[in-house]
């Protein structure tokens, strides 16, 4: 199984800690890594250096600071990844996609030094649909991580995502940059989409202009 680490540090209105603490897998028959062990190291994350020092220059404040463990079913994953239901490069266009993708279970948020992913913006229909990669995985030996078929698929479920979460993040419609943000992977040889978390996607101080005299 795998124990996910889930902090209340993560999805504040003036900070996002996604990515800041350690997952991990633990093996219940206790041959490798155990339970007690796994939970002790999703735990303890939640004050590593980089944490603590990023809730600091975020004024967040530290007594306040938990950790919560989601366990779940491990899966062997063809890619992975994370995706924003607006273009996080240009944040005004609201008709576009940003999706990180990576090969096997290599962290798109966290990733070993001299390690890239595959970085694109998706339109999606009613335009004509398209994806513009601004960076390729360093992994992926110059193969496309994800098939235009599944970044179609993964843009279908960010439309879905987007649009049943609105009412509820922003019932009084006054965020002219909602937008959401998910984790994703393609799970078995039939490469099926698990979407595994879904948040508010922060733009930080950013404001989107109200028309074209803004610019």
């Amino acid at each position: 199984v795998r124990f996910r680490s889930s902090s209340n540090t993560e999805d504040l209105a003036t900070f996002n800690g996604a990515g800041l603490h350690t997952s991990t897998s633990a093996d219940i028959e206790g041959t490798s890594l155990g339970v007690e062990d796994a939970l002790r190291t999703v735990w303890s994350s939640l004050w590593n250096t980089r944490a603590y020092d990023e809730r600091a220059f975020g004024n967040v404040d530290q007594s306040l600071a938990a950790m919560a463990i989601l366990v779940h079913q491990a899966w062997s994953e063809a890619a992975q990844g994370v995706a924003i239901s607006r273009n996080a490069l240009h944040a005004t266009r609201d008709s576009q996609y940003y999706i990180n993708a990576q090969i096997g279970e290599a962290s798109v948020t966290n990733p070993a030094p001299g390690v890239t992913s595959d970085e694109l913006v998706y339109t999606p229909p009613p335009r004509q649909p398209r994806a513009d990669y601004q960076a390729r995985s360093s992994l992926s030996h110059g193969r496309d991580v994800l098939s235009f078929r599944e970044i179609q698929q993964l843009g279908c479920a960010l439309e879905s995502i987007h649009a049943h979460f609105k009412p509820l993040v922003d019932p009084d419609d006054t965020n002219r940059l909602y937008a959401m943000q998910i984790e994703w992977k393609l799970i078995g040889p039939e490469h099926s989409l698990l979407v595994k978390q879904a948040r508010p996607y922060n733009f930080g101080g950013l404001e989107a202009p109200a028309d074209c005299r803004e610019f």
